[in-house]
Parts: C-alpha cells; sequence; structure tokens
C-alpha cells in the first residue's frame, strides 16, 4: 500500500524529506527484497515574460509526474498504487546554491527550475530504464497539451542518486537560502510537492 506517512504542511526540512524517503526505501526492501531505484532530476523551464510564483512549475512538475505514471503502469492503474514512484520536488532558482562545493557535482541551472528525488518500484525499474530516452519528449507533450497553463519545458536532467542526503540538501536549498526570504515566508509560496498526492 502507498505510505500514509508523509508530511503534510507547507514548510518542510531536509531532514524530514530524507527521514520519509529512506522510511519508504526501507519499506519497499522489506516488502520486495529489493532496493528502489533512487533519481535526481532537475527540470529546467523558461521564464516567462512576467514573474510567476513557485505553484507554476510545481503544477508543471505534476503534470510530468503522472506523466511517468502512465508510462510505467500501463494497466489497471489505480490498483497499482504500491508500484507508483515516491516523489519530492523542490522549486529553485538560479543562483541559490549554498553548497559552493556541490556545483561540480550538479548542474547550475540559470532557469528557475525544479528538482525531483524519485524513488522508482523494484518492479517498475526495468520499464523506467526502457523509457528514460524519451523522458524528456514525454514531459513537454504533457506539458504542450495545456500549453496556456503552463511553463515551457526547456531541459531535463536524469542521473542515479548515490548519496540521497547529499542530493536532498542540495534540492531543497532555496527553503534555507536568506536571499529568498520573500518566498519562504510568504504562506501562499508553496516551495515543493510530494508526489503521489494522496
Amino acid at each position: 500500500m502507498p505510505s500514509t506517512d508523509r508530511p503534510v504542511y507547507k514548510r518542510l526540512d531536509a531532514d524530514t524529506a530524507l527521514q520519509h524517503l529512506e522510511k519508504h526505501r526501507k519499506r519497499i526492501e522489506t516488502e520486495t527484497n529489493a532496493l528502489p531505484l533512487e533519481i535526481f532530476m532537475t527540470l529546467s523551464f523558461q521564464e516567462p515574460d512576467y514573474e510567476m510564483p513557485p505553484s507554476f512549475y510545481l503544477k508543471a512538475y505534476e503534470l510530468c509526474y503522472s506523466r511517468l505514471l502512465r508510462l510505467l503502469i500501463k494497466n489497471n492503474f489505480d490498483r497499482k498504487k504500491h508500484l507508483y514512484p515516491l516523489a519530492y520536488a523542490f522549486f529553485d532558482l538560479p543562483h541559490t546554491s549554498a553548497y559552493k562545493n556541490a556545483k561540480k557535482d550538479f548542474i547550475v541551472e540559470a532557469l528557475p527550475h525544479i528538482h525531483s528525488v524519485l524513488m522508482i518500484h523494484p518492479y517498475t525499474i526495468d520499464t523506467y530504464v526502457a523509457h528514460r530516452q524519451v523522458l524528456q519528449a514525454e514531459f513537454v507533450k504533457a506539458l504542450a497539451e495545456r500549453r496556456a497553463n503552463t511553463p515551457v519545458l526547456i531541459s531535463l536532467d536524469e542521473q542515479v542518486v548515490d548519496d540521497l542526503s547529499k542530493v536532498v540538501n542540495y534540492s531543497s536549498k532555496l527553503m534555507k537560502d536568506v536571499r529568498h526570504r520573500d518566498y519562504q515566508e510568504n504562506p501562499n509560496n508553496d516551495l515543493y510537492t510530494i508526489q503521489p498526492s494522496r
């Protein structure tokens, strides 16, 4: 069954996200005797002519996540929720890195972007790997269907996670960057999303 112990509040620290992901990993390993495939994914978007809130980009990510589900699970979609990948997605802005040493390991983005940490269920890993080369094209299609209400996806970078703690801390850095208090303290700004949503 899908995990129900997820955080439900707007503001999230990296430790809480990491604990949830590690708990999810352990549950999958216990149930399947195999580990999930852990993916770090960055989606970069074309900046509109006017400033948009973080939710504009997070909703676009949710559309991409929905398309990923359709690629991973071909039939009996609603009956296979235990196979849905757990995903934490964090909104980020250019040049917010508080981790100077991390720049050699991660792509430095020049556009509004989403950093996402996904745990792909062992039973869908082969399917995920088979679709890796078409993920960006599929996500562009998903967004194009609602072009008037979504940003344009410029690039997608995807790599296997080798240090979950490092990736989660990097992905959530906007929440700690004091230069962006206006984002952090605005109660109308969600800075992250967890998928599946329920």
